[in-house]
C-alpha cells in the first residue's frame, strides 16, 4: 500500500479542487438559478439542473477548447484530430440566434406542483 502523502503539496491539490468546485457553483447559481428564479417547487430546479448540467457538459462553447464544446474536442480528439485546429464555425451550437446560452427549462406539466 502506497504511503499516505502529506504537506503543502497536498493541501495545494485540495485548493485547487475546492477552487474549481467553488467556480462551477457559482457559474450554476449565476446563469440558472437567480436568472431564471424564483423557482415554486424543489422539482421545478431539479429538472432546470438537469438541463443546465448537460449543456454545461455537451454544448457550451469553451475557450480553451478553441471555442468548440466539450463534446466535439473530446470526439475530435478521440478521432486523432487533436492536432488539428477547431474553430467555433465548426461547431454545432443549436442555440437561437446563434448565441451560447443554458438552455431555458422545460415548461411546466400538468401534475407537477
Amino acid at each position: 500500500m502506497a504511503p499516505i502523502r502529506s504537506g503543502p503539496e497536498v493541501l495545494d491539490i485540495y485548493r485547487s479542487i475546492n477552487a474549481l468546485a467553488e467556480t462551477v457553483n457559482g457559474l450554476y447559481k449565476t446563469e440558472l438559478i437567480r436568472r431564471r428564479g424564483p423557482w415554486r417547487n424543489v422539482d421545478e430546479v431539479e429538472l432546470a439542473t438537469l438541463g443546465w448540467v448537460t449543456w454545461f457538459n455537451t454544448e457550451r462553447l469553451h475557450s480553451d477548447l478553441g471555442d468548440v464544446p466539450p463534446v466535439e474536442f473530446e470526439h475530435a480528439w478521440a478521432n486523432g484530430l487533436e492536432n488539428r485546429p477547431l474553430r467555433s464555425s465548426e461547431s454545432a451550437s443549436d442555440a437561437p440566434g446563434g448565441t451560447n446560452h443554458p438552455p431555458d427549462p422545460a415548461p411546466q406539466t400538468a401534475g407537477i406542483q
